[in-house]
């Protein structure tokens, strides 16, 4: 095996980042963001942060938990972490509620499909710290819409659902979904954009 030596390393990084466009240029993610002026591999940049008790949604930083933790799962738990006290309960609207998608999801990856969930649940004794994964369309779609994860916390006074699209986010009024089941509501939801 060859031995880089130093002065190597630009020739190797410009041969990468020539190569990297030629088998990338039709994944859409891969390329992630340039936020903070750090480039991001695989990142959006933004996690939605959802409070239901006022209605604010605002987005923080990937940045500083994806160079510390690996993928969703370590990003998600960190969060939790940060945001959920020992004391906090799993019904409280003090817990939060975590979907994280990591740096390969809608990168055309195999098996890139899983979105992390973490939580304090209630099916625990004691009540604890718990982390799950779902698979399906939701992870990319996700992360097409512009963001790497969405922290939920709160109790919203009226029913509402968390509408995302192309770097928006907003809570809708779904009062005229409320007490139907869940097939009626699929029917009843707003059409998709696309």
């Amino acid at each position: 095996m060859e031995k880089w030596q130093t002065g190597d390393m630009d020739a190797f990084e410009a041969l990468f980042r020539q190569h990297e466009r030629l088998v990338f240029s039709n994944a859409y993610l891969i390329t992630g963001s340039n936020e903070g002026g750090m480039f991001m591999y695989g990142w959006m940049g933004k996690i939605l942060h959802v409070n239901l008790n006022n209605s604010e949604i605002k987005t923080i930083s990937t940045q500083p938990y994806a160079e510390k933790y690996l993928g969703g799962r370590g990003i998600a738990s960190r969060i939790y972490w940060e945001t959920v006290a020992p004391e906090t309960k799993a019904f409280d609207p003090e817990n939060r509620l975590i979907f994280m998608t990591g740096p390969i999801v809608a990168t055309g990856a195999q098996a890139a499909t899983r979105l992390s969930v973490v939580a304090k649940s209630p099916m625990t004794f004691p009540e604890g710290y718990c982390y799950g994964n779902i698979g399906g369309f939701i992870a990319a779609e996700l992360k097409k819409a512009g963001f790497d994860g969405v922290v939920l916390g709160g109790c919203a006074p009226k029913p509402v659902y968390l509408w995302i699209h192309d770097n928006e986010a907003e809570l809708r009024d779904a009062s005229s979904l409320w007490g139907a089941g869940c097939l009626p509501d699929w029917r009843a939801a707003p059409a998709s954009p696309w």
